[in-house]
C-alpha cells in the first residue's frame, strides 16, 4: 500500500492535496507541517508565528503570542 504525504494546511481546509515539503523547527519534532506548492511560501519562518500556525492546523484552536512562546520553551 502506498504512503501520500498531504498537505496538512489544506487538510485542515478540507481538500486533500499531496505534500511536497514538510517544515520543522530543530529540537521541535512535535511542531511540524507537511505543505503543497500552494502554500509553501505561506508558512511563516519565524518561529513563534509558525508554532501558532501549527497549533492552529493540527488542533482547530488558536493560540496567543504567549502560549506559543511558552510551547516553544517547554520543547515539547
Amino acid at each position: 500500500m502506498a504512503n501520500i504525504k498531504v498537505c496538512d494546511i489544506c487538510k485542515s481546509e478540507g481538500k486533500l492535496v499531496e505534500a511536497k515539503g514538510r517544515m520543522t523547527f530543530r529540537g521541535h519534532s512535535g511542531l511540524n507541517l507537511d505543505y503543497c506548492k500552494e502554500h509553501q511560501m505561506t508558512i511563516p519562518k519565524e518561529p513563534v508565528a509558525f508554532t501558532k500556525l501549527s497549533y492552529k492546523v493540527h488542533t482547530g484552536v488558536e493560540i496567543t503570542t504567549e502560549k506559543a512562546r511558552e510551547i516553544m520553551d517547554n520543547h515539547f
